[in-house]
């Protein structure tokens, strides 16, 4: 990888130029970084410099990590470890930052910073002081803490305690940098130790005893900077990243991801700062203006070029101000330009074609930086990119895991099984109609199909309960609603049922051809009658001939009809008879007889009671309506077409025939017709 400085001071020769050390090898070749170390500074500047270094790096880095996936049995445990992972640690983001060091640098080294307290013990009385109190005052110099005891008035150098607390908001993940990390490699073992240098700006901040650094700070690290000295990572409490590298001398760290196309970056940027030199020079065109010579005079020697030159400042001056403006000159003018031919020179299929060299140098596909990309089983491009991926997400889940573990012994959590939801494209519709189909034929879980989804099933099931509850008291409520706007509507009906029925007894009255007062003469007479030990008259029709008295409890047969339902359409006709008859014989029945075998009491003791036809009623109702105002009787009408419509019928047929003045029995003869046959005749003259 790397190349020696003795190939790099000959590669280059003062009358030859540069000569190569192989003809396999070009000019990108000599400037490669010599170590790793500076391999990574090459690469943290790709990172930033490079707009599509540092967009497939993101992507890359941001596109595997999905939500986590907890499995406990209790809700608890799951939403203790939820909260403490993704609010309190913030993992998912620190993630996406482990997959930038990866991919940037081919490393990351992660490690868990436990929270403690620092106290300062007066080695002469013991007393204890708390670092990080802001009334308490003290100095660090000597890499020691002196301070003057408030128990004893000494001024001593205390004695460092740190004690751990168990603080879930105290712990805290630390990215090292690698280029401050030193592994030493065994390859007879394969097993490596790392060390790390302590950065200058730390250094300096402790020997200048800043008090945010000194009071945090492990013991250790004050340790290592008195005695100017590296500290040995703990192999418990570092977790490495390493991308996949060959046998070779470095094999204790990974490569980073940029370094296939390192050769293709340094052609790129020959490529931009030729385009960037043809942009400024060459795209905006010089124009010049000159006298242009003819055959007739040269105008070198008869014009005088200073006044000639004014002349045509001010006329373009005047074409400026106005487009239209045409110009007049005496002597023809020449036109020349220079440049303006960038457009053609630039160098944009070839800048297009490096970096697709470079993408696929990374191992993705330009589409993943430019878009376009579609998800299909047969693209080998895609396959390849995902099975990059679900590598790479073992290996976080291997480090979620071993982050778990820590944070459980450290805090005494319950153990819980944490993964990620499964890895696939984001419009992977076929896939996710299967999964509801597996789901409504009882092939798999609820709870597996809403993870499957990116739904968190506690989560909907508490929202499905709220939710029947709202719907429940909202139909509750709509349920009383309606009820009691029925009752209210069933009692105004009842009360414009109990109007009609009275209204429709006075016409019944009326058309009988009673008084008023007359149901009160006839309930008189009833109370006479029952004075003289006779038994009072019964209400409504009386019972016919062979049919039983009704019994304690039961209503009349006039009643009964009064209240029966109404019959079907088809007998509509025999049910408006049946009606106008009983309520005829209901007025009779209320009336007083005045002649033997008229409606109401039964005459001569026999029982019998005259039935009257629907003809009938409808002419008394007819005779009575035509002695009505037009209003009243159009009143009546319309309450008798919502009860007896086919009653109304007729009767409206009857007043539609009936003249001013007319009754309805001479109006019946009126419209009888003519007999149509001749009277007979005898034929002799004789009897």
């Amino acid at each position: 990888m790397a190349t020696t400085d003795s190939q790099l001071l000959n590669s280059y020769d003062r009358r030859r130029g540069t000569v190569y050390p192989s003809p396999f090898f070009d000019i990108a070749q000599t400037y490669m970084p010599p170590t790793v170390k500076e391999l990574f500074r090459w690469c943290q500047y790709f990172f930033y410099k490079d707009p599509m270094i540092g967009a497939v790096v993101t992507k890359i880095a941001e596109y595997p990590v999905t939500n986590f996936v907890y499995n406990a049995g209790e809700k608890h445990v799951r939403e203790g470890w939820r909260t403490l992972l993704e609010d309190t640690l913030n993992m998912k983001p620190f993630l996406i930052e482990i997959g930038l060091d990866y991919f940037t640098y081919g490393n990351a080294f992660i490690s868990i910073n436990l929270p403690f307290v620092r106290w300062l013990k007066c080695p002469e009385c013991g007393e204890m002081y708390r670092a990080t109190d802001e009334g308490f005052e003290y100095k660090f110099k000597n890499f020691g803490f002196h301070f003057a005891c408030r128990s004893c008035g000494d001024h001593v150098e205390g004695k460092i305690i740190d004690r751990p607390i168990r603080d879930k908001t105290g712990i805290n993940f630390v990215r090292w940098d690698p280029r401050n990390i030193d592994i030493h490699y065994n390859p007879i073992t394969g097993k490596s130790h790392y060390r790390y240098k302590i950065p200058n700006k730390i250094r300096k901040a402790v020997h200048m005893g800043t008090r945010e650094i000194v009071s945090a700070v492990p013991e250790v690290f004050l340790l290592a900077l008195k005695k100017r000295r590296d500290i040995a990572l703990s192999d418990q409490n570092l977790f490495h990243f390493k991308r996949p590298t060959l046998a070779e001398q470095d094999m204790g760290w990974g490569k980073p991801l940029i370094i296939h196309s390192m050769g293709r970056m340094f052609y790129l940027y020959v490529l931009r700062r030729a385009q960037e030199a043809i942009a400024l020079q060459r795209i905006l065109p010089l124009e010049f203006i000159f006298p242009q010579a003819n055959a007739q005079q040269d105008p070198y020697q008869h014009v005088n070029l200073s006044t000639w030159q004014s002349t045509v400042q001010d006329e373009i001056r005047k074409w400026r101000i106005d487009p239209n403006y045409i110009s007049v000159v005496a002597v023809p003018l020449g036109f020349e330009r220079l440049g303006g031919d960038g457009r053609a020179l630039l160098l944009g299929p070839e800048i297009e074609v490096t970096n697709k060299e470079i993408t696929g140098g990374m191992g993705v596909p330009i589409e993943f930086v430019f878009g376009g990309l579609s998800w299909s089983g047969s693209s080998v491009s895609l396959r390849t990119l995902e099975n990059h991926f679900l590598m790479y997400r073992r290996l976080l889940l291997r480090f979620v895991n071993w982050a778990k573990n820590r944070c459980k012994l450290f805090l005494g959590l319950p153990d819980i099984d944490i993964g990620f939801t499964e890895f696939k494209m984001a419009d992977d519709i076929q896939r996710k109609q299967i999964v509801i189909q597996l789901n409504a034929a009882n092939k798999i879980s609820d709870h597996t199909m809403l993870t499957e989804l990116g739904f968190d099933y506690d989560d909907e099931q508490e929202m499905i309960e709220k939710e029947t509850q709202t719907r429940n008291r909202i139909q509750a409520l709509t349920m009383k609603a309606q009820t009691e706007a029925q009752g209210e509507a069933s009692i105004i009906q009842a009360k414009y049922q109990a109007r009609a029925q009275e209204a429709m007894q006075e016409a019944m009255g009326a058309m009988s051809g009673g008084q008023p007062g007359q149901e009160g003469q006839a309930q008189d007479q009833a109370s006479q009658a029952g004075g003289g030990g006779q038994a009072p008259p019964q209400e409504g029709p009386a019972p016919a001939q062979g049919q039983p008295p009704p019994q304690e409890g039961q209503a009349p047969p006039g009643a009964q009809g009064q209240q029966a339902a109404p019959a079907p359409a088809g007998g509509q006709v025999m049910a408006d008879q049946q009606m106008a008859e009983q309520a005829a014989q209901q007025q009779a029945a209320e009336q007083p007889a005045q002649v033997a075998g008229q409606a109401g009491e039964q005459s001569g003791g026999t029982g019998k009671v005259v039935e009257m036809d629907a003809a009938r009623v409808a002419k008394q109702w007819a005779n009575s309506l035509s002695k009505m105002p037009l209003d009243q009787r159009d009143s009546m009408l319309n309450d008798l077409r919502q009860r007896m419509p086919s009653m109304a019928r007729l009767v409206e047929q009857i007043l539609s025939q009936m003249s001013h003045g007319e009754t309805a029995g001479s109006a019946a003869k009126r419209m009888k017709p003519l007999p149509q046959a001749s009277v007979p005749r005898r034929q002799d003259g004789s009897v």
